[in-house]
Order: structure tokens, then C-alpha cells, then sequence
């Protein structure tokens, strides 16, 4: 009988509101690091994306400096780059401006307007 009563005891402090409270507190104080570490791993994340857009970006960047390179380091190149960024030309060459028909196209009718509730009750009663 005193088995029941210490076992009776020790669940009636076990589910005490004060120790209630201080296991609520020290779960609170577990997840806090927890919590912490998550939104550390959530901020890696981001940056490893953008990092990982940045190099995507810089990647096409480089491939498309790379040509740039490769057309200027021929004379061909050259000469069209300073043709077209300084609008020059070899001696006795001149400049041949093409113009073409100007094409027309049709102008399409102007919508008309939508028919308000006085002219849907004019064209029901023609006669007033």
C-alpha cells in the first residue's frame, strides 16, 4: 500500500503545473538553437542560389567576351568595329542610302461603341 501512495505522490508532483512549466521552459530553450541553425541553413541556401545565378550570368558574360576577343584580333574584325562605333570609311567610299516602298498597312474600322440601356430600350420600342 505504500508502493501506491509514494507512486500516487510522485505522478502528483511529476504532473504538477510548476514542473509543467519548467519542462515547457527547457523545451523552449532546446528549440531556440534549433530554430537558429534552421533559419542559418535557410539563408545558405538563398545565397548558394544567387551565387549559383552569378555564375550562370559571369559564365555567359565571359563566353560572350571571349568571341568579342576573337573577332577583334582579326583585321576584318577590327574594321567593322570601328566602322560601326565611328561611322568611318576607306578613302573614295561613300555612302549608298537604300530606301524602300513604304508599305501601308489598312487602317481597321474603329469599333463601335457598345449600346447603352436607353438605346436597347429605343430599338425594343421603335415606335416611341
Amino acid at each position: 500500500m505504500l508502493e501506491f501512495f509514494e507512486r500516487r505522490r510522485l505522478r502528483r508532483v511529476l504532473y504538477s503545473y510548476p514542473v509543467i512549466g519548467l519542462v515547457g521552459i527547457v523545451a523552449v530553450l532546446m528549440l531556440l538553437p534549433a530554430w537558429s541553425a534552421y533559419s542559418k541553413m535557410h539563408a545558405t541556401a538563398e545565397k548558394r542560389e544567387e551565387a549559383a545565378a552569378e555564375l550562370a550570368h559571369l559564365s555567359a558574360r565571359e563566353e560572350a567576351l571571349a568571341e568579342e576577343i576573337e573577332r577583334l584580333s582579326s583585321e576584318r574584325g577590327v574594321e567593322e568595329e570601328l566602322r560601326r562605333k565611328f561611322e568611318v570609311g576607306h578613302e573614295g567610299e561613300e555612302l549608298i542610302v537604300i530606301v524602300g516602298l513604304e508599305r501601308t498597312e489598312p487602317v481597321a474600322p474603329a469599333p463601335e461603341p457598345e449600346p447603352t440601356w436607353r438605346d436597347r430600350v429605343r430599338e425594343a420600342f421603335p415606335l416611341w
